[in-house]
């Protein structure tokens, strides 16, 4: 599933020096959508097919109910929570019903050198995913990013996906762990694009069970082998903190999943700017 990307009111940031042209980068405000939505019920009367975008709401006349909630800061450590539940109360017919719970955070990225104009430089990226699922539950989420150029065309530079439970295909895995050196272009504008998804849906069959969770979290450095690096500076979108903590150790794949279960337990935010972090359970 892929979320909209969404860049909003841009800053402006002016590049000038002794070997680059005078060039204005526009770096887009970091964007966040989130939402967390309850279906419940399949009936037909207008009881069975009410859908809540916070709160609780009575979903289908079986007495099934259903609540979500969710949650956006922008501060100096980004982080993005959403988690939704429905369950059957009164012990009657189960009714087929769902929860869903979604989030993503675009933002503008660029590596600033006045000295240079366009020119290639090694850096090093790391993101790391995670998906977890049970019963009939499921996780997703993706990592883009794009070069935008300076005419505005797109290239996708990066593009990795997990999946977990209802409705994956067989390439797709529940965890990522990248780690690896790639060449950008300096004053060249990027766009980076985090979503995540979680959610369970019960087929009317008894007994039901499901629940998932999905985060993805990455970081950008320059590569240890860069000439001069005081002569390059990293900017993101204003909020935007990308934090260089662990990145000579980061977790495996395997880790961040048992790290995710601790997350989701402990009900706390995780410690790295721009992550993002969601999950839902629907239960009977």
């Amino acid at each position: 599933m892929r979320f909209p990307t969404m860049i909003g009111a841009a800053t402006l940031l002016t590049v000038t020096g002794v070997a680059a042209q005078a060039a204005t980068i526009s770096l887009g405000a970091a964007q966040y959508s989130v939402e967390a939505i309850t279906n419940a019920g399949s009936g037909g009367n207008s009881q069975d097919n009410e859908q809540t975008s916070a709160g609780q709401v009575t979903a289908n006349s079986s007495g099934a109910y259903g609540s979500s909630n969710a949650l956006s800061r922008a501060t100096p450590n980004q982080f993005v929570y959403a988690s939704g539940g429905v369950t059957e109360v009164d012990g009657g017919q189960l009714q087929p019903f769902g929860g869903d719970a979604q989030t993503s955070l675009s933002y503008s990225f660029d590596i600033v050198n006045p000295k240079v104009g366009v020119q290639p430089v090694l850096m090093f990226i790391r993101a790391n995913g995670a998906a977890t699922a049970s019963g009939q539950g499921s996780g997703s989420g993706y990592f883009d990013l794009v070069e935008t150029g300076p005419s505005g065309q797109a290239k996708d530079i990066l593009d990795l996906s997990i999946c977990a439970g209802q409705g994956c295909s067989g390439d797709q895995g529940s965890s990522f762990s990248y780690a690896q050196k790639i060449n950008l272009m300096t004053n060249t504008g990027y766009v980076i694009t985090l979503a995540a998804s979680a959610g369970a849906f019960n087929d009317g069959a008894a007994p039901f069970n499901g629940s998932g969770s999905s985060l993805i979290d990455p970081y950008f450095a320059l590569d240890s082998s860069v000439a001069n690096p005081s002569d390059y500076t990293l900017v993101f979108s204003p909020g935007i903190i990308n934090s260089p903590d662990n990145v000579g150790s980061a977790p495996e794949a395997s880790t961040w999943t048992m790290m995710l279960i601790g997350f989701i337990g402990l009900g706390i935010a995780g410690h790295r700017a721009a992550r993002v972090q969601i999950s839902v359970s629907v239960w009977d």
